[in-house]
This record gives C-alpha cells, sequence and structure tokens, in this order.
C-alpha cells in the first residue's frame, strides 16, 4: 500500500479512537512521523471533509462525514437486517442492552445493537467498537471458534491486562475458559472488564454450520444470583440458536 495513502487511513483510525481533538504534534508524535507529513496529512483529510479543525484552536477531529461510510457498510451487511429481530427480542427478555458482533481478525466487532427504554447503565455497547478477547463475553466466543493457527498467533500476542480483579490475566486460564465456552456454548463475564458489568455472549452459524456471528448482551450483574445468571446464559443460547436456525443450519445442538 501507498506509504501516504496508508498514513492518512492511520490518521483516521487514531482521531476515530480519541474522545479528545489531536494537534498536528500529537499526530507526528503518536505516529512516529515529521510535523511536516502530519500537517499534510491533516489538510487533505480536511479537504476531502473526514477531518475537521476546532473553531477555537489548532486541533484536528474527525467528521460526520466518517460515518457515510460505515452506514453504507452495515446496509450491506445481510446478516444485519436478518438477525435484528432476535437482538430486539432478547433486549425485551433481559430488558438489556443486547448487540450482534461479526469476527474481524480474530475479534468481535459489534455491528448493530439495541437498549431497553429504561436503560441508563453505560455498558460499552457501540456499534463499531472490538471487544477485548480476554475480559468480554463476545470475546470468550470469537476466541472458542477460531481455527488453532488462527488463535494460537492471536493469543500469542495478547497481553491479558488486568482491568478489573476477575480479569483472566494468564493464557492458561484463558484456554480453560474456551473449553467450557465450547461446551456450553456460551460465555459470560462477572466484572471482568468493568465491575458491576457483566455479559453473555453465544455464537451464531450459517446453514453450513460455519461460525460467523455473536450475538450477546451486557447488564448490571451486581447482586446476581445463580440463578439470574443461567436466566441470561439461557435466554442468549436460545436467541443465537434460533438465529442459526434462520440461517438455515437447525443442528445448533450438535456443534463443537
Amino acid at each position: 500500500m501507498n506509504n501516504t495513502l496508508a498514513n492518512g487511513l492511520r490518521v483516521l483510525e487514531l482521531l476515530a479512537e480519541s474522545e479528545t481533538p489531536y494537534s498536528v504534534k500529537d499526530v507526528a508524535a503518536s505516529m512516529q512521523i515529521p510535523n511536516s507529513h502530519a500537517c499534510r496529512l491533516l489538510k487533505t483529510l480536511s479537504e476531502s471533509g473526514y477531518v475537521e479543525q476546532e473553531a477555537k484552536g489548532r486541533k484536528y477531529k474527525i467528521s460526520l462525514k466518517a460515518l457515510t461510510l460505515s452506514n453504507n457498510t452495515l446496509k450491506r451487511l445481510g446478516i444485519r437486517a436478518k438477525l435484528r429481530p432476535f437482538l430486539l427480542r432478547l433486549s425485551r427478555d433481559l430488558n438489556a442492552a443486547t448487540y450482534l458482533s461479526l469476527p474481524y481478525q480474530g475479534r468481535p466487532m459489534i455491528i448493530d445493537a439495541t437498549y431497553p427504554e429504561s436503560a441508563t447503565l453505560d455498558t460499552g455497547v457501540t456499534i463499531g467498537s472490538i471487544n477485548p478477547l480476554h475480559a468480554s463475553a463476545s470475546g470468550k466466543v470469537c476466541a472458542a471458534w477460531q481455527p488453532k493457527e488462527i488463535l494460537e498467533a492471536i493469543l500469542s500476542k495478547e497481553s491479558f491486562q488486568a482491568l478489573t480483579q476477575k480479569t483472566i490475566t494468564t493464557s492458561k486460564r484463558f484456554r480453560e475458559e474456551l473449553i467450557q465456552v465450547r461446551k456450553e456454548k456460551v460465555a459470560t463475564t462477572d466484572s471482568e472488564r468493568s465491575s458491576g458489568l457483566g455479559a453473555a455472549a453465544a455464537p451464531v452459524f450459517d446453514c453450513e454450520g460455519e461460525f460467523i456471528a455473536i450475538i450477546g448482551s451486557a447488564f448490571q450483574c451486581e447482586g446476581f444470583t445463580q440463578e439470574h445468571w443461567q436466566n441470561c446464559k439461557d435466554k442468549v443460547r436460545s436467541a443465537a440458536e434460533a438465529a442459526s436456525f434462520a440461517l438455515g443450519y437447525a443442528r445448533y445442538d450438535l456443534v463443537q
């Protein structure tokens, strides 16, 4: 790929991931490129409408035009429209946020989400976000159904950073968790990413039995009993099974 094009895309990714604007120097330092190069990249992106400069100051942020790219991509994802009814039903059943993720470079990317009307808790369910492999229910599902060679390559680079006192921080413990996830066809997290936040997720398979998506839910789990957890697991797994059936796969119970 042309270096200028590659760097331009990196600038967009940098600004998209940041909650605060970047100056030319900030971009140059983050990307380890000369200030003059960073300035040219920002100017080009600004002229094309994908980056905008603050009215006051000289810092830049990503513009709303970037949404047109993601929205057009999402519209072409037929699976999103097909599985949305299952997200809505699950959200009503659990009175919690629900999401649909697709595996992207071995990690789960959220492509759709629904929220109950009474939602007040920020569960971190955001379209376009990629959840951590070791500290999210969708991450565990994504890892559990990765081809062995791909999983090994991913785990060899995984930092297993502790986000809370309950986060899985070793490859050995994570691998043990994946065995259980494959056995139950559902994964959970209990305050492993954020204290008091829980989640459950299950795999979706296409007509040929290939793992293609993840349906999950995120919710406040403080004070949850074993019965609460079992209810969430059962409903999420049932939603994923129904979604798989809608895609033409009727042998969900036989998947290993």
